[in-house]
């Protein structure tokens, strides 16, 4: 018979190998969602930001609705109130709506390896935004990693940049530019959902944020197009498909459920391989330019998140 002792620590260790495992596989979802865009847009030469947000955002939606209905059930957390609805809605709109509708619109403009890396600033942002709102000093070493993580960046994007013509390279700044709107808008989510979380539990929080920023899409996308817009070739809508199970829905729980095992500073570690997937993926489907200096500077970025975010 095995000691307790003994059976206690294989349990741990295989409860955190499962976290580890769910973490890396929700990476691995959003990662590839950058990807998916891009060919979306290549198998479409017309096609605009909010048809594809709207097919990718419709799919997801039924899945969201039965699991808030489902833990609305079975759980006794705070459910919507005076005190939680405006926020969620709010959070909603800034986290899984604005954020998702400039990623997608600079992702028309620059290439999805830097995508990833200029959207993984946002912990950074999270660091500069709650200094300011608290009116706190930043420390040495936090200053310190904002200097390593956006000399990354400047890596990264001179890379791209010393590929660029006049044109592309205009293309290059506005997309980035988007990007960085959509990382902007995800920390300010960030720093507002950690009370809604607290109250509801994260994945009622993230269910039902997710709603309203699926209803929030959809009526976008019936105010500025034809419902007509909607009928896209069978390979667009493949890839939406995909888009809206795999790098939406299933990696939002993967993600949850890892931290629940390993706890969120570990999980943040494991997440930090996404921008190393989406260039490597970026690289084998879209040809994408593969140089030393994109991954030294999406290691300088990395490295900078990563220290805020223990922090």
């Amino acid at each position: 018979m095995k000691p307790i002792t003994s059976s206690i620590q294989t349990g741990k260790d295989n409860a955190r190998l499962t976290g580890i495992l769910f973490v890396l596989a929700g990476a691995l979802g959003f990662s590839a969602k950058a990807v998916l865009v891009k060919l979306a847009f290549a198998a479409q030469a017309d096609l605009d930001v909010i048809t594809l947000m709207a097919l990718r955002m419709g799919m997801a939606l039924p899945f969201f609705v039965v699991i808030a209905l489902f833990i609305k059930k079975t759980k006794n957390n705070a459910q919507f109130s005076k005190d939680t609805l405006v926020p969620v809605v709010v959070l909603g709109l800034l986290g899984y709506y604005l954020a998702s509708y400039f990623d997608f619109w600079g992702l028309k403009f620059i290439p999805a390896g830097l995508e990833r890396a200029i959207l993984f600033t946002y912990p950074t942002i999270v660091v500069l935004l709650s200094a300011l709102v608290y009116k706190t000093k930043l420390s040495g070493k936090t200053a310190l990693a904002l200097v390593i993580s956006y000399s990354g960046i400047v890596l990264a994007f001179s890379s791209y940049a010393a590929l660029s013509t006049a044109g592309n390279f205009d293309n290059l700044m506005t997309g980035s530019l988007l990007v960085f709107s959509a990382a902007i808008s995800f920390a300010i989510f960030i720093i507002g959902s950690a009370k809604m979380i607290h109250k509801m539990g994260s994945i009622q929080f993230t269910a039902w944020s997710m709603i309203v920023a699926c209803i929030a899409t959809l009526i976008h996308f019936f105010v500025v197009n034809d419902i007509n817009d909607i009928f896209v070739p069978g390979k667009v809508l493949f890839i939406a498909a995909i888009l809206a199970i795999f790098s939406t829905v299933i990696p939002s729980f993967f993600i949850a459920a890892g931290i629940k095992r390993i706890g969120a500073s570990t999980a943040s570690i494991v997440n930090s391989t996404g921008p190393i997937i989406t260039i490597i993926l970026g690289y084998y489907l879209l040809d994408e330019h593969l140089a030393l200096n994109q991954f030294i500077g999406i290691g300088l970025v990395i490295t900078g998140a990563a220290l805020v975010s223990r922090k």
